[in-house]
């Protein structure tokens, strides 16, 4: 018999809204996903009662191109598109000031979905925004 137990914790989601926030650091999950590995985008959001951290994931794709999602969130943050054959350096990015416009929809039983734009300040047209995330926690 499996002797696992688990305590419940209460979760409470950042409710929709615009917030400033610093991009803090990229991750790759260990494990390949359904669709192959994938990378988590960390950053710091203020909020009225503190700071609070958000993740943003992407795929991490075979080619950089400017089709991908990835290569979308770094110029978002970057604040301007790369040049053909620069390199990108998401750690470089560390501490960079965007605005993050955060939508959550509540679906059912307390599941919710939730999508992040993020955009770096000092390049807030709405042509810089990029979309970061839309997943789903049940």
């Amino acid at each position: 018999m499996n002797n696992t137990t688990f305590t419940a914790e209460d979760f409470t989601p950042l409710q929709s809204g615009v917030y400033q926030a610093r991009f803090d650091r990229l991750e790759e999950l260990e494990e390949p996903g359904k669709y192959g590995l994938f990378l988590n985008w960390f950053f710091v959001a203020t909020t009225g009662e503190g700071t609070v951290e958000v993740m943003g994931r992407s795929s991490k794709p075979e080619y950089f191109t400017r089709a991908t999602k990835a290569r979308q969130w770094y110029e978002a943050i970057l604040g301007r598109e790369l040049a053909k054959g620069e390199t990108a350096d998401p750690g470089s990015l560390r501490g960079t000031l965007v605005m993050l416009t955060w939508s959550l929809t509540f679906i059912a039983n307390g599941a919710w979905r939730s999508a992040v734009v993020a955009h770096r300040i000092a390049a807030c047209s709405p042509a810089s925004a990029s979309v970061i995330s839309v997943w789903s926690v049940a």
